[in-house]
């Protein structure tokens, strides 16, 4: 095809449009932001001291705190030269080029990206914004004052009276008037209204992003009256592509990308969830103030938003947009890492709902707007409140339904149940001394080995003999004989452990030395020893401090006394669990639950654990020593969420994974986290396979707790304080003790030891029946019953689950305010609250948890003065190709004056009060309105002088479409286009240009199979090269307004790529099978019909033919074939008016 690149030259050129440009971004504001977050925070920490007006001396006559003074310079000459980094002294005195000149003075050198921000800002001009404004004020930070310098944006939008315009006839709505009014003061006339065909191409690539097909164009262009076009409009809003166009709008704000960059570039996991809901949400034109209030408590919201036919929740998917950003795996110092993503979030939270740019605030107060370093400093409160899971989106609904029915049906069944028990123990009560009298015999006289430690024996081990032996005895203790069997198996087992009840016993039989242990109190009881720390005692949690993703932990801790229901294994009847001390516990029930299959996982230490759906959180805490021991049962699992941190590889933060094996008795196991004392973190436990996790306290001390009483030692200790010795006595204690523990079972009111000793009877009830894990039938009815409810109850539970980033609430936690936004310097935390000058004075503190739902009910209030604002301004953007403030993103003192500021005001007030946050109602009067269906011709010449960027809006703006419609325009063109909707994205096709590392998995298909360029992955360190070429913006921040770039390369791009000349060539292919036969200018005119929405002029179809001829020649080949024709059809892929809406 590249000998025909001269050929197709003519086409382009023919079809070239004249008489407008794209708009394009002024670097301004995104170079002050650079400034004020990258380089003054670093000359006020580093240079001032010696060479500012408050310098005591100044040194080298120099002052870095004005521009002007850099370029003055000092005894050296001038400190910068604008655009000339190597020339200028600043840049050669921090990077320590010359022995004789490194600065800091006698401290070590900056970090190179320090350095490297210095040399990008030097070689951008060196920007500094009023440069007559002090960098310090003496007098403090007056918000009220700031607000008055731009009170407009402060206050809440009301609705405005159209003002009267002469030409009425014009102004067919209130949109229209606001416009013309401005026009006609400045002595201007509105562009005339487009052909009917420019308009609906016009519309259709502002609703869903796709040319109109010539069929739809035929049909307007019989009836293109205002019905008609009301019709076309209503019909393009309730297509699906209309969600998918606008998506792509949104997941700019929120830089939407599923990797997480850096070196490796690890996946977000199914961080595609989070754009397929996007697209459901517009699609179903959910109210944006909803919308909002998803994003920022979704997780949080009493009656959360279910999907209308899988019931999933759609609400807490919103929540997802926080994790959505860059990340650093293993970072170093894990605090600075911290600071670094929360201050992306709240850059993005800010500019996305607020338009303002609170990061400016993060090392001082913003030099400009009314918005103080206290101010952002509250808002990280909220993130830093905040932790992250895999969310079990799809089942997450019915699994907390049904925990709610389970905890009913178990509170209710409690008394019945202990009832039984109560029965059932009670026999065992009255005899247990003769039970015990016989197995002592037995253990002596059966023929049994002597005891050994660590090893265990069981009654089906026993020889004839023994069983003989033991028989007798039962026929003369009138008990069965497989029950004695049992007991004597216990004794046996329990001579060698000190925790076993029968410890005691066993010892006394073999006439050893009695074990002796005093008394200890409550806390002894447990292991602690005084000044040791209980930072979580989690049988103590209120549910308001209760934190857990899913529900294998239920939603509240087990008191001391309760009894839990034990699913039995496979053809094992159920069984029943006895809390000895309030914990927190894992619910076998829940057990089930899998992960859908291809449901990606955490690429972490702890990726391979079973977590999603089962953690359980403690509340986050500041780290004294570090040294930290957690009282369990069961076996388990921790990760320690040091600094926020997730996503965490290699071999520096090992450490903060933990696990431990299965054991019964409750034990504590210890964490060293010293290495992070200092910081905050966040206790993540989960379940080991066995899914059998208790967890009772968490205790910080540089000691190791004693082992916490069991059932044998507790029976010890009972022994040396009532000084029992010998045989006898031994066998009545423990008459007594089986009579207490039974009775405590009943009343629920006891010690700790009573109740370890009925735990250890309620795990062997074989001593009761003779029969292994079989019940008094009494008891073994009730837990059917509970069996039976469990299972006919999480039947209806779907066992599989796909997973989403997601927020987790925790306790809330205030944020330090750092000191020039340096995290080593603290002064003091600041109550969480949103921005004073927005009337967040109102501290959330007191409320439980993090305070985001109250956030979220602020930010959504109807009389918030920017939220609606700013969404209305984005829209008008993205239809109109200017915002009504050109700074999207900025309706800061730096971002520019709206132009109209009363329709913007009008438009706001009536998106909340008449369309109740529609976004659809809105974009069908700003799409239905006169201004909307003007030529971007000008009315005359004098239009364009006094207007020359546009900004009244004399005529339309001509927009060049972004990278993403061109691609899927020329999949719908070609015929190629895939429209299915959602899924996981389509893997990048891997081309030579971005082979590297970090690029794992599954390669994708050159024209992505045919799905829209929203359903291909984004992978942030690998954007595919036809983004890159057509200004899509790299996803880490929020970017409103895309660059707009128009340059040689996109047709660089556009004549060479594989792409593009696949679908070419496909299109062609496809013209040829549909109608072999058809004359070549009737397919020319359909094609142009197609790719441009108009027909060709008599030259045009004589050019196109001519080529098509010429390019027959070149290929030797016949000018039917479709390689003669493809080379017309990436051509018409190249013009300009492909690319462009006019």
């Amino acid at each position: 095809m590249s000998k025909l690149i001269g050929v197709s030259g003519l086409i382009v050129g023919v079809l070239w449009l004249t008489g407008g440009s794209a708009y394009s971004q002024s670097p301004d504001a995104a170079s002050v932001e650079f400034f004020e977050a990258k380089i003054r925070p670093v000359l006020v920490e580093h240079c001032h001291a010696c060479h500012s007006s408050q310098s005591q001396p100044l040194r080298g006559n120099l002052r870095v705190d004005r521009r002007v003074l850099l370029l003055q310079g000092g005894d050296l000459g001038a400190a910068i030269v604008p655009g000339k980094p190597d020339e200028s002294l600043l840049l050669k005195a921090i990077s320590h080029r010359e022995p004789d000149l490194q600065m800091p003075l006698g401290k070590p050198k900056l970090a190179d990206s320090i350095i490297d921000n210095f040399r990008d800002w030097i070689a951008k001009g060196a920007v500094w914004p009023a440069d007559d404004v002090p960098v310090e004020k003496a007098d403090g930070f007056d918000v009220a004052a700031r607000k008055q310098d731009l009170p407009w944006i402060w206050k809440a939008p009301v609705k405005h009276s159209p003002p009267p315009v002469k030409q009425t006839d014009w102004a067919q709505t209130s949109i229209d008037a606001f416009l013309l009014h401005r026009l006609e003061e400045a002595g201007l006339k509105p562009a005339p209204e487009a052909p009917s065909a420019i308009w609906l191409r016009r519309v259709y690539f502002a609703l869903i992003g796709l040319p109109p097909t010539p069929q739809a164009l035929a049909a307007f262009q019989a009836d293109s009256g205002r019905a008609a076009r009301e019709r076309v409009v209503d019909e393009l809003l309730a297509l699906p592509q209309f969600g998918e166009r606008w998506a792509r709008h949104w997941l700019d704000l929120v830089r939407y990308a599923e990797s997480r960059g850096h070196e490796s570039d690890f996946i977000i996991p199914n961080a595609y969830e989070y754009r397929d809901y996007v697209i459901r949400a517009l699609n179903a034109d959910l109210p944006y103030d909803e919308f909002v209030r998803e994003h920022l408590a979704g997780d949080l919201l009493p009656h959360p938003r279910r999907h209308p036919k899988t019931g999933s929740n759609e609400s807490i998917i919103a929540t997802g947009w926080a994790f959505l950003g860059e990340e650093i795996h293993a970072p170093v110092d894990t605090r600075l890492d911290e600071t670094e993503r929360i201050d992306n979030r709240i850059d993005v939270l800010s500019k996305t709902f607020l338009g303002l740019t609170v990061s400016c605030a993060r090392c001082h107060d913003h030099k400009f707007d009314a918005i103080s370093q206290r101010d952002y400093y509250a808002l990280a409160g909220y993130f830093i409140s905040t932790g992250q899971r895999l969310a079990r989106f799809e089942s997450i609904e019915q699994e907390k339904a049904a925990d709610a029915q389970l905890a009913e049906f178990d509170t209710a069944a409690q008394p019945a149940l202990k009832a039984a028990l109560h029965e059932s123990l009670s026999e065992l009560s009255s005899n247990v001394g003769s039970y015990l009298r016989a197995a002592v015999v037995g253990l002596k006289s059966a023929g049994l080995p002597a005891p050994e430690a660590g090893k265990r024996i069981t009654s089906a081990e026993f020889t004839e003999p023994t069983r003989a032996a033991l028989g007798k005895l039962a026929v003369e203790a009138g008990i069965s004989p497989q029950r004695l069997e049992y007991w004597v198996a216990s004794l046996w087992n329990a001579a060698t452990d000190r925790h076993d009840l029968l410890h005691l016993l066993a010892r006394a039989a073999l006439a050893t030395d009695l074990p002796r242990e005093p008394a200890v109190s409550d806390a002894l009881e447990l292991g602690l020893a005084e000044g040791m720390r209980t930072v979580v005692d989690f049988g103590s949690l209120s549910p308001a401090d209760w934190s857990a993703d899913g529900l294998a932990f239920g939603s509240r801790p087990y008191p001391a006394g309760t009894l839990q229901f034990v699913p039995g294994a496979e053809g094992s009847p159920p069984s029943v669990r006895l809390f000895s001390l309030p914990a927190a516990s894992t619910h076998l029930d829940w057990k089930r639950l899998e992960l859908a299959p291809g449901n990606e996982r955490e690429p972490t230490l702890y990726g391979g654990w079973i977590r999603d759906g089962a953690m359980l959180r403690s509340p986050k805490f500041e780290l004294k020593t570090g040294r930290l021991h957690y009282l369990v049962r069961g076996s388990g699992r921790v990760f320690a969420a040091v600094d926020s941190q997730r996503l965490l590889t290699g071999p520096i933060h090992t450490g903060l994974v933990r696990e431990w094996g299965f054991d019964d008795r409750w034990r504590w196991e210890s964490h060293d986290l010293s290495a992070y004392a200092g910081h905050r973190v966040a206790l993540e436990f989960s379940p080991s396979n066995e899914f059998d996790t208790s967890i009772a306290r968490i205790v910080e001390s540089d000691q190791v707790p004693a082992e916490p009483v069991t059932a044998g030692r507790f029976a010890v200790q009972v022994a040396t304080t009532g000084q029992v010795e010998g045989l006898e006595p031994v066998l009545k204690l423990y008459q007594e003790l089986v009579s207490s523990a039974v009775h405590a079972l009943k009343s629920g009111a006891a010690r700790r030891g009573e109740l370890e000793t009925a735990r250890w009877l309620l795990k062997r009830p074989e001593l009761l029946t003779g029969k292994v894990g079989t019940w008094p039938e009494a008891v073994a009815h009730k837990l059917a019953t509970q069996g039976q409810f469990r299972e006919s109850l999480l039947a209806e539970i779907p066992r599989q689950s796909r997973t989403v980033p997601a927020m987790l609430d925790g306790n809330g936690v205030d944020e330090y305010l750092l000191v020039r936004g340096k995290h080593q310097r603290t002064k003091g935390t600041v109550p969480r609250r949103s921005l004073e000058a927005l009337g967040g004075t109102a501290p959330h503190r007191s409320l439980p948890g993090s305070g985001r739902l109250d956030l979220a009910r602020e930010f959504t209030n109807p009389q918030h003065p920017l939220v609606a604002r700013v969404l209305v301004n984005r829209v008008w953007h993205h239809l109109f190709g200017c915002g009504i403030v050109a700074t999207v993103d900025n309706f800061g003192v730096l971002g520019m004056r709206p132009t109209h500021p009363e329709l913007l005001d009008d438009l706001a007030a009536t998106f909340v009060a008449d369309d109740h946050w529609s976004l659809k109602q809105l974009i069908r009067r700003l799409v239905l309105s006169r201004a909307f269906a003007m030529s971007s011709d000008p009315a005359d010449a004098a239009a364009e002088e006094c207007d020359p960027e546009n900004l009244l809006l004399h005529r339309m703006h001509i927009k060049r479409l972004e990278g993403e419609v061109i691609r899927d325009a020329i999949l719908a063109v070609s015929g190629r286009l895939d429209l299915r909707l959602y899924g996981p994205s389509v893997p990048l096709h891997a081309s030579q240009f971005i082979e590297a590392r970090g690029l794992r998995g599954e390669r994708g298909p050159l024209d992505g199979d045919g799905r829209r360029s929203i359903y291909v992955s984004a992978r942030r360190n690998f954007l595919p090269t036809m983004m890159i070429a057509f200004d899509t913006p790299t996803p880490f921040t929020t970017v409103g307004r895309r660059n707009i770039s128009n340059v040689p390369g996109q047709m660089l791009f556009l004549m060479n790529d594989p792409f593009v000349h696949q679908q070419a060539e496909f299109w062609a292919r496809r013209l040829r099978t549909e109608a072999p036969d058809l004359p070549a200018e009737v397919r020319v005119r359909g094609m142009f019909l197609a790719a441009l929405a108009r027909e060709p002029g008599s030259a045009e179809t004589e050019q196109c033919m001519a080529l098509v001829r010429d390019a027959a020649q070149l290929l030797g080949t016949d000018p039917s074939r479709p390689e003669a024709w493809a080379e017309l059809c990436q051509a018409l892929f190249a013009v300009k008016e492909f690319l462009f809406v006019r």
